[in-house]
């Protein structure tokens, strides 16, 4: 699930920035990018936002930048300088707007700040930017997600009407297949057992019964929203009951013979990929 964050706050001695973003993916996986000062709390932070984020492709940036009024020799020129004519560079292939000097000055290692450990205090002021910025990130998740849910209510009751609108075109169906031999035994021209007939069609039109198919589809979907209001993680329950909707949508199709509800199996289909696409971006 896609999400972003973004918190400073400064202490006597360096202001943090800390921005997050997550992308969907189906386990938890993490990148940082923070200052060489800041490696030794890099263990302490990764667990607070498993905790927190659960799962998704997570980038981490965290930048100091010095609260020292006189930054003379504060700067490493050469890194900040290379920093500055990369960035000219894609902005030059790009086509595209920005200031090359803030950017770089985001980079880590750009600041030679004081190898010194963190004090106590600057380590709080450290985590509540890393606190406030993942707030926003679940914030941020939590509104995409109530949209996602909005989404797979709809999709799930379009099936589910769609299936209710199946059963009246059976009987219809029924009739069809029986005509269709009687049409075809009339054309070959021979002599017909009328008692072995009903007998075969009966058996045949067994083979042909979609009832088990419409009964399980229709408890996966109340399975799937029930599942949906009551887990709190459950994008891979959900991911693996919509593969049984495929299952039962599919044997409809094979045995439907009839062009009705063919034409409502391959809806059932279409919105059923949208069901799987969304289910990917669920935590």
């Amino acid at each position: 699930m896609t999400g972003y964050g973004k918190a400073e706050k400064a202490s006597e001695r360096f202001h943090f920035i800390a921005e997050l973003r997550t992308l969907n993916s189906k386990s938890f996986d993490i990148n940082f990018r923070i200052p060489h000062l800041l490696r030794p709390y890099e263990a302490e932070m990764r667990k607070y936002f498993q905790q927190h984020i659960v799962r998704g492709k997570v980038d981490v940036q965290i930048s100091l930048q010095s609260q020292k009024t006189n930054l003379s020799g504060a700067v490493d020129l050469d890194r900040l300088k290379s920093y500055v004519d990369s960035f000219n560079s894609i902005l030059k292939e790009t086509a595209a707007t920005g200031d090359p000097l803030s950017a770089a000055m985001r980079m880590p290692d750009v600041l030679n700040t004081s190898d010194d450990p963190l004090s106590e205090t600057e380590f709080d002021t450290l985590m509540k930017v890393v606190e406030v910025a993942t707030a926003q990130l679940v914030s941020y998740r939590e509104d995409e997600g109530a949209a996602m849910e909005k989404d797979l209510h709809n999709a799930v009751n379009t099936i589910a009407q769609l299936l209710e609108e199946i059963p009246a075109m059976e009987a219809e169906r029924t009739e069809r297949i029986r005509n269709k031999f009687l049409s075809q035994l009339n054309e070959l021209n021979v002599d017909v057992n009328r008692d072995r007939f009903e007998q075969e069609m009966i058996y045949y039109l067994e083979k042909l019964d979609i009832n088990e198919e419409k009964v399980r589809l229709k408890q996966h979907l109340e399975y799937f929203l029930s599942e949906m209001s009551m887990s709190k993680h459950s994008g891979r329950k959900l991911n693996f009951i919509a593969q049984e909707m495929g299952r039962e949508i599919n044997t409809l199709g094979s045995k439907c013979q009839h062009e009705g509800i063919q034409k409502r199996v391959v809806e059932m289909k279409e919105i059923l990929e949208q069901i799987k696409e969304i289910n990917l971006n669920i935590v």
